[in-house]
């Protein structure tokens, strides 16, 4: 996203502060974008749930950059969501009643996308951060949530 919305601020000749998610956590893509349109990114902010200071994290997204050549993204999501059923299982959880409730139960899973865990209801709950980009397409933690 943050790839096509710099050059419309170009175009436009738009000033204005620009917001993101999750998606625009992509620190090698950003700092790939020509200086010319990353420039327009500088000061966006977005929030991101992924905490790439663990070490699950960081083993992760190490070993999907050597792999595929870019950040996760999305992936970690499903990389967590495998880990989550494959250690239900081996907990010895075999019904799918049994592995629901084992997973729901879970409130502090070190994943790759950070720290996550369910709460009543079936929802997820994790931390996130305030992102902000900064010149030469780095990133700064501006905010934490728990």
């Amino acid at each position: 996203d943050a790839k096509v919305i710099a050059p419309q601020l170009q175009f436009h000749r738009l000033q204005a502060q620009l917001l993101g998610n999750d998606i625009w956590h992509a620190p090698v893509a950003i700092r790939e974008m020509p200086a010319r349109e990353r420039r327009y990114l500088e000061g966006a902010v977005f929030v991101s749930s992924f905490d790439r200071r663990s070490d699950v994290a960081r083993r992760f997204t190490g070993a999907y950059r050597r792999r595929f050549g870019v950040d996760p993204g999305l992936a970690a999501y499903g990389y967590d969501a495998a880990r989550l059923v494959i250690e239900a299982w081996n907990q010895g959880n075999r019904s799918r009643q049994d592995m629901r409730d084992w997973i729901a139960a879970i409130t502090a899973f070190d994943g790759a996308s950070g720290t996550l865990g369910f709460a009543e209801g079936r929802r997820t709950n994790s931390g996130f951060a305030l992102m902000r980009i900064g010149k030469e397409g780095t990133l700064a933690r501006i905010a934490v949530t728990p």
